[in-house]
């Protein structure tokens, strides 16, 4: 029983993670990284994997096109907006523990009292989490996991990694996950119906997340030549920087084709 909560909340953790790409890099620092040409000695020190990591890149891409994705369509045109607003906001809530925990930790204790604040508010006036009165209220949210905590001191981000379904990551920041599942307190408080409870958690929170990211991944798959580096650059630039902000796709770099990819562009014209 122990095993499958927490197998399953990992992946409710991780599913779909592409959705955090709607919270990577500011338009700012993206438009501040240096050229393909300058960092293709740091990419590859990055992503030693890379081969690997393509590979299973395309095979997310065809699980995303036949599953996740149409079912995140439904999830959308299914259920209002003020529906998944409080779905999304109830998510958001229930993390909060486990942000407070890694305030702790890393000896910011002006935002755990926040966070502190900000869980007991919206849990009761805003009914389990459903409305966030605190943010409206000039209390925003300020989101923060083990993977922060061993940024803050100092450990490195590690290979980058691209697992099918979990989406970008790396090595700290997977460890970051599993360790925030098990600090998390939802995953060892035992009632009546925890495993369909655990499971429905995991399905929306992967839908959601999905949801938001959907119109950035459109615009990169459509627009990026080499998708994969897109998306790579993204997460490694969010992964340098503490906190959280909004991407603009427009401002993502272009990497080019992929490797042996054929160019686009036009031979030049023979002179006669």
């Amino acid at each position: 029983m122990l095993r499958t909560l927490l197998i399953s909340t990992v992946v409710g953790s991780s599913l779909l993670a592409t959705g955090a790409l709607a919270q990577t890099a500011s338009p700012k620092a993206m438009a501040q990284q240096p050229t393909p040409a300058s960092s293709a000695t740091d990419t590859r020190s990055q992503d030693p994997w890379e081969g690997a990591n393509r590979g299973l890149y395309k095979v997310n891409k065809g699980i995303d096109r036949a599953v996740i994705r149409p079912t995140t369509v439904f999830y959308h045109h299914a259920l209002p907006h003020p529906v998944r607003e409080g779905a999304h906001n109830v998510l958001y809530n229930l993390g909060e523990p486990v942000t407070f925990l890694n305030n702790v930790v890393q000896l910011r204790p002006a935002k755990a009292g926040k966070t502190l604040v900000r869980f007991v508010v919206n849990s009761t006036v805003g009914i389990a989490g459903i409305f966030d009165v605190t943010g409206a209220n000039g209390l925003p949210r300020e989101p923060s996991g083990f993977d922060d905590t061993l940024q803050r001191y100092g450990a490195p981000n590690g290979p980058y990694l691209f697992l099918p379904v979990f989406g970008p990551s790396s090595v700290r920041d997977l460890t970051g996950r599993v360790v925030d599942v098990v600090t998390d307190p939802f995953t060892w408080i035992n009632y009546s119906g925890r495993t369909a409870v655990t499971t429905s958690r995991t399905v929306v929170a992967g839908l959601d997340k999905r949801d938001q990211a959907d119109p950035i991944l459109k615009d990169v798959n459509r627009t990026a030549t080499d998708p994969y580096a897109t998306l790579r650059s993204a997460f490694l630039q969010h992964s340098s920087q503490t906190g959280t902000a909004e991407t603009d796709v427009k401002a993502l770099p272009d990497f080019g084709p992929e490797p042996g990819a054929p160019s686009s562009r036009p031979a030049p014209k023979q002179k006669p």
